[in-house]
């Protein structure tokens, strides 16, 4: 008996643990994208309130936005095995804010699985699975970032 309260106890500290490991990675992820997030904004304010270009949105924001060592830590989720693990919303392509109808609700970053730090496209170019407890992390034009639940992607606003 004793042996199995045990064994109970230990199981219930590793879900604990485990599911504590999993809040933070998605804790580090929301950061890293209202960080990118941050540094669009700035490089709106730069040129003339227009979104970066998408093809090179990294490499853009990354010239006077965000510095070279830090950009390695914050285009990575930690639960990303690819070595960049986010993506600029096509549909945003050099797009004058003033032209983004609901800046709270429109897409600006999403998690996705790249080799190279200017992903781009929409929710097709999501990973193949979610990283974060059946879901992923976006970022929207007004700055702000969450976790949504896979099943509920088809509902977020992708177009200006």
């Amino acid at each position: 008996m004793t042996e199995l309260v045990l064994t109970v106890l230990v199981f219930l500290g590793l879900v604990h643990f485990q599911c504590s490991r999993e809040v933070a990675w998605q804790n580090r992820c929301i950061q890293n994208l209202r960080s990118i997030s941050l540094a669009i904004a700035e490089y709106v304010q730069d040129w003339d309130e227009r979104l970066p270009p998408a093809q090179r949105w990294a490499d853009a924001i990354s010239e006077r936005h965000l510095q070279r060592d830090v950009m390695s830590q914050v285009f990575r989720c930690p639960k990303s095995s690819f070595p960049f693990g986010y993506a600029f919303n096509a549909f945003l392509d050099s797009v004058p804010v003033s032209q983004v109808d609901s800046l709270a609700e429109t897409v600006l970053l999403f998690e996705c699985d790249s080799s190279s730090p200017n992903a781009f496209g929409d929710q097709t170019n999501l990973p193949q699975r979610p990283r974060h407890l059946e879901g992923d992390i976006y970022a929207f034009v007004d700055g702000h970032a969450k976790w949504i639940r896979r099943s509920n992607v088809s509902y977020l606003r992708w177009k200006p």
